[in-house]
């Protein structure tokens, strides 16, 4: 056993500490035992419970926004020697230079830098209006977005550094974004720091702004975010010295769903519908619908997801063929009920195991979960049809 493989141990037992209750007031040993429908019917219903709860605690959106600024007011200051710019600087939005935010998080000494460049392109109508009304730059709206992630990817970095004996200037301290004319979200593995992300969500999060309300504002900050962190783990596994061989996308796609299943909106539907893409295999490489996503969580992803259910007292295993596609279909409904400490110590669990060892853990999940007998029912199915 080497030092990568004696990080996780791997237990065949059904539950563990059914006696606790998880977040939210969850029962674990009432909970395990009923039957799937039940368990989804009953989590649907904690989510609407407490999406109400929240909403009567949200603030207003002008409420919102002064907290920003007041949070970020740290840019003025000795920090302007990194070349920080105002966020009420219109002009250095419409050139290159960067334009930097210092953020610090809770019981930390130390701050991060986030340098947003808009790519040459100046700012549309819309997001004008947004400044000369709110004066505050969409700028920043992105940088409340991103800067949670990169808080969780230093936690990360910590636990690796830890655990590997890297030296400290492997943690990235600068997060330098550019805005671009594209679709997805890219880390720009061929070198360098800087992650590039598309110029639409600056105005996407200006109309959420503007529709005052603050919830669905978070909800999309909330997937910005996870796709930040989905590079951000990228970037460590792939640039910085971490050595696990993991250009793939299993430890990217973990770190994205496990970020926020509570808040996530359009990302909880993308896992959900790779979960389809797993359930009807044949037709979705028919349809090519298939891709490296689907594969990374059919062989990585979704069974050690499951098997985590399982290690906190969640659900039984092995699930029953008949049960696994509600199970994986639904997946973001049970992870709301660990909290954030929890589903971060899952990541770390895994960011420090070997991509090879890693795929032999998925291996031995596919098969203790159920998935495998799910996959081998529905071959005989097809078969017979």
């Amino acid at each position: 056993m080497n030092k990568f493989e004696s990080s996780i141990e791997v237990t065949d037992e059904s539950s563990v500490d059914t006696n606790k209750k998880v977040e939210r007031g969850f029962d674990k040993e009432s909970f395990i035992v009923s039957d799937v429908d039940t368990q989804i019917e009953v989590l649907e219903n904690l989510i609407e419970e407490t999406k109400e709860k929240e909403a009567e605690l949200e603030p207003t959106m002008d409420e919102y926004l002064e907290s920003l600024k007041d949070k970020y007011i740290s840019l003025k200051g000795d920090e302007a020697k990194r070349n920080i710019i105002s966020y009420y600087n219109n002009e250095s939005l419409l050139s290159s230079t960067f334009n930097y935010f210092l953020v610090t998080y809770k019981n930390s000494e130390t701050g991060v830098f986030f340098g947003v460049d808009s790519g040459g392109y100046p700012e549309d109508d819309l997001c004008k209006e947004f400044r000369e009304e709110r004066k505050m730059s969409p700028s920043l709206l992105l940088v409340e977005a991103l800067h949670q992630a990169a808080g969780k990817y230093s936690k990360m970095c910590n636990h690796l550094l830890e655990y590997l004996k890297k030296p400290e200037f492997y943690i990235k301290k600068d997060f330098p974004i550019r805005l671009q004319k594209i679709e997805n979200f890219n880390s720009g593995r061929g070198g360098g720091d800087r992650i590039d992300m598309p110029d639409y969500l600056r105005r996407d999060l200006v109309k959420r702004a503007d529709s005052e309300n603050t919830i669905e504002l978070k909800k999309y900050m909330s997937d910005i975010s996870s796709l930040f962190l989905h590079e951000l783990v990228h970037y460590s596994l792939d640039e910085d010295g971490f050595d696990n061989y993991s250009a793939q996308e299993e430890l990217p796609q973990m770190a994205e769903f496990l970020y926020d299943p509570m808040r996530k909106g359009h990302r909880n539907e993308v896992f959900k519908d790779l979960a389809r893409n797993i359930i009807n295999e044949e037709e979705a490489r028919k349809e090519g619908t298939w891709g490296r996503y689907a594969e990374a969580c059919k062989n990585f992803v979704f069974p050690t997801l499951i098997y985590e259910l399982n290690q906190h007292g969640l659900i039984k295993l092995p699930i029953s063929a008949e049960d696994i596609p509600k199970v994986l279909t639904n997946l973001p409904e049970y992870y709301t009920q660990l909290s954030e400490l929890e589903r971060d110590s899952i990541l770390e669990k895994y960011i420090i195991t070997k991509y090879k060892e890693m795929l032999e853990l998925g291996k031995k999940y596919y098969e203790m979960t159920g998935m495998k007998d799910f996959e081998e029912s529905r071959k005989k199915v097809s078969q017979i049809w």
